[in-house]
């Protein structure tokens, strides 16, 4: 006869209290009877299009009130990913409470040979979110993927706290990235730290990132893990708004090992070429020369985007360029001047963008037939995902807006067509689906057992092979043996299907897709022989 088990509760649980050791291991095996909740962070690699194992690239810390209480998903204290995912666990003992939420930051930064920009990604659960999960965007400034982002250093000497000579720094059109800007740092300014004390000497580094406004890839890679929808202060208020198209830039410098924030006077000089899809919505027309725009720039550590001065659009030779100054080190972008919003007032339909769903992806067509040009727009959703009353900015007149909900743990696609000014609606475009259920046995256990959170399942066509894509993932929630919408599977089709859960890759099997079946997995004998 075969035993039902709750999810491989059969092994020896030693549960910590919050006075062991923050470095000790715990005898984990497999027991979601010992652990509940599960965070995860899905690291995306840009460089690679995440088809490479980044496990040997970063190095990841855990810090924060519940630090000491945060745990590898196999029960280590040695936090690292595995299938390019951090899994992380707590205790029983230490879950969170109602009003006392489980808070730890994980921090990343590159191992030797790599230039992942450090990232500190703060985590929250609430009690009752037994797994959550964001996406964390990774680019390695020595691995660009070609049309993203170009990066140009270049170096020169300070004495006596100045250049001998102002410095020139260009962005290349040659390559056909549309953010292009020229850097001049003059010869009568002073370079300052973080605590504003001037550097008098030593070899200046200059380090100009340039991202392409139209490329998804570049979108990805901007701060906060949120694309192009980024915290912005907008008259006296902080709203969540999706970037205008524009050029984006990052400039950083070092004096020796010191960072420049700041410097004196009115800093260094910026002259931003306006790209010819830019559009001012206000005026219904194209940029001209004498419309105002304004500077915007983040800095690093800062919680949203700042307006850094306004000014006039100028004619340069035939082309319109923006000339402006900078006073400290940043990310810097342009917007109009004002601004006008559009809300999406409609809930998505029940059942289109389950909380898991977390990046969404606008392909813009402008129907302008002067300009017709197809541009891609990446935001990503704060866990869960939020549309009602998210306030969007207006991107440009006249565009077909298709969003495609997608990424490594679900996809859908929708489409929004525009009702009023301030009103879209959203129609779901169906991905088809069957209705089904699982069961997960151990045969040399005559067992079956129930997933823990985390576990996720891929799938791919038989006939057609290539590529597994991401089915779906257990929240810990589920039921086996209950039946369970299953998106994309289409009925009387064969697939292959596959499963990962910490360090294992669990079973492959070819099924036909049935309506209303409920299917039964077969572990492997070396994860059955760890749950018992």
């Amino acid at each position: 006869m075969r035993t039902i088990l709750p999810i491989f509760s059969l092994s020896l649980l030693i549960l910590m209290s919050g006075c062991e050791s923050p470095t000790k291991d715990i005898d984990l095996h497999i027991d979601p009877a010992f652990y509940k909740y599960v965070a995860e962070l899905d690291l995306q690699d840009l460089s690679s299009n995440g088809s490479d194992d980044i496990a040997d690239k970063i190095k990841v810390s855990i810090s924060g009130p519940d630090a000491a209480s945060i745990y590898n998903i196999n029960g280590k204290k040695e936090i690292s990913p595995s299938f390019n995912s951090l899994q992380l666990i707590t205790t029983r003992a230490n879950e969170p409470k109602a009003g006392k939420p489980l808070q730890f930051t994980v921090h990343i930064e590159s191992r030797s040979g790599y230039a992942y920009p450090a990232q500190s990604i703060d985590v929250s659960i609430e009690e009752g979110e037994y797994f959550t999960a964001q996406e964390v965007f990774l680019l390695d400034y020595n691995r660009i993927p070609s049309g993203s982002v170009d990066r140009i250093a270049t170096t020169a000497k300070i004495s006596s706290g100045t250049l001998n000579k102002p410095l020139v720094i260009s962005t290349d059109p040659a390559t056909g990235n549309p953010s292009q800007v020229t850097v001049t740092i003059p010869d009568n300014i002073q370079f300052m730290d973080k605590t504003g004390t001037a550097i008098s000497s030593g070899q200046l580094s200059v380090e100009l990132i340039n991202f392409s406004d139209t490329n998804e890839v570049a979108q990805l890679a901007m701060p906060n893990n949120t694309g192009s929808i980024q915290s912005m202060e907008l008259d006296g208020q902080v709203e969540d708004v999706l970037m205008q198209e524009a050029p984006i830039f990052e400039i950083n410098m070092k004096v020796g090992a010191i960072s420049v924030t700041n410097f004196s006077g009115n800093g260094i000089q910026l002259s931003i070429p306006l790209p010819d899809h830019m559009y001012n919505e206000d005026a219904e027309r194209p940029y001209q020369a004498g419309d105002v725009i304004t500077l915007i720039s983040y800095t690093e550590g800062d919680a949203f985007w700042k307006e850094d001065g306004d000014y006039t659009i100028k004619d340069v030779n035939g082309q319109l360029v923006v000339e402006a100054n900078l006073t400290h080190l940043s990310k810097a972008s342009l917007k109009k001047k004002t601004a006008k919003y559009l809300k999406l007032l409609k809930k998505l339909p029940n059942g289109s963008a389950p909380a898991k769903v977390r990046r969404l992806t606008l392909k813009l067509t402008k129907l302008d037939p002067r300009r017709a040009k197809r541009y891609y727009k990446t935001a990503v959703l704060k866990y869960p995902a939020q549309f009602t009353e998210r306030r969007i900015q207006a991107l440009s007149r006249n565009v077909e807006r298709i969003v495609a909900l997608q990424g490594r743990k679900l996809s859908r696609t929708l489409k929004i067509t525009k009702k009023s000014f301030d009103e879209y609606d959203i129609e779901k475009l169906e991905t088809g689906g069957i209705n089904a259920g699982y069961k997960l046995y151990c045969p040399s256990y005559k067992t079956y057992v129930l997933p823990p959170s985390g576990v996720h399942l891929y799938f791919r066509k038989t006939a057609e092979g290539g590529e597994f894509e991401h089915l779906l993932t257990f929240e810990g929630n589920e039921e086996s043996g209950k039946l369970y919408k299953v998106p994309f599977m289409e009925d009387g089709v064969s697939y292959d299907l596959k499963a990962y859960y910490s360090t294992y890759e669990i079973d492959t099997m070819n099924v036909l897709a049935t309506e209303g079946k409920i299917y039964e997995l077969n572990l492997p004998k070396a994860l059955c022989d760890e749950a018992f």
